[in-house]
């Protein structure tokens, strides 16, 4: 039987190479991480991806102010969340997604 993959997707949008997550208060995705652990230890595998809709944007830093966030995004990692950092550009013609964004927490 092939494992199921659940993904969550956060976009981020910034005018300096370096930007916090989050930058406001994250009740919602709070209970999704709550959610995303749930199905981690029923088995599931879970995908994270911070998504840059700026190309200038090479590093998201998870902000220490959100602390339930933070602390939330360790324990799933911990669980086998995988954390993905991808920016999206447009050429003129198609959309381009290109790995390589950082995440540090």
């Amino acid at each position: 039987m092939q494992q199921t993959t659940i993904i969550e997707a956060k976009s981020i949008i910034g005018v300096k190479r370096e930007v916090t997550f989050p930058n406001v208060p994250m009740e919602r995705a709070i209970h999704q991480l709550e959610k995303l652990g749930e199905l981690l230890n029923k088995g599931y595998r879970v995908q994270y991806y911070f998504v840059s809709l700026s190309p200038i944007v090479r590093k998201v830093i998870i902000d220490d102010y959100y602390k339930e966030y933070k602390e939330l995004l360790r324990t799933c990692v911990e669980e086998g969340l995988s954390i993905k950092g991808i920016t999206l550009q447009y050429n003129g013609s198609e959309i381009i997604a290109r790995e390589g964004l950082k995440i540090e927490f």
